[in-house]
């Protein structure tokens, strides 16, 4: 997601350059449920598979080069939770590693979904979204072993 430890969002890669750009026609597109107010996440690609997340926790794994639907979780959230909270219902992004899509939710938890199915392999809550009325909408960040995240991702005066 961050392209780098530095988070720059920058790829090196140049298939794609000012002589070809132009070439460019749209394969496939994919609609994602409960998107009326659109994305914010950018999408990973790994091994052919399109990762990508849309609001309300929801994540997609689509073939890269058919689009065709490989699996979808849909992350079980409080409704009246979510509509109090200022940031909702965005997801801003994910994280890969070790056979595991990461993501930090709405409702304060780190959800760990396998690659390969879309299912929860698990999941830890780390804020008390109930109270302070807070949850997760930035990606998380894989270093070695570890996923960091943090709480806000710049809808308040504080972010990390």
């Amino acid at each position: 997601y961050h392209g780098s430890y530095k988070s720059w969002h920058f790829s090196a890669l140049d298939d794609i350059n000012t002589r070809n750009v132009g070439k460019l026609q749209e394969a496939w597109s994919h609609v994602a449920s409960r998107a009326n107010r659109g994305l914010q996440g950018i999408p990973l690609a790994v091994d052919g598979v399109l990762y990508y997340t849309s609001p309300y926790n929801q994540v997609y794994a689509l073939d890269g080069a058919t689009g065709k639907m490989i699996w979808t979780y849909k992350h079980k959230l409080n409704e009246d939770l979510v509509a109090r909270q200022t940031h909702s219902p965005y997801n801003r992004g994910i994280a890969i590693g070790y056979g595991n899509i990461y993501m930090g939710t709405l409702d304060g938890k780190l959800a760990a979904i396998d690659m390969k199915t879309g299912k929860l392999n698990w999941e830890t809550k780390l804020v008390n979204s109930e109270k302070l009325t807070v949850g997760f909408t930035g990606a998380p960040l894989l270093v070695k072993d570890k996923v960091i995240i943090g709480f806000g991702g710049g809808e308040y005066g504080v972010r990390g």
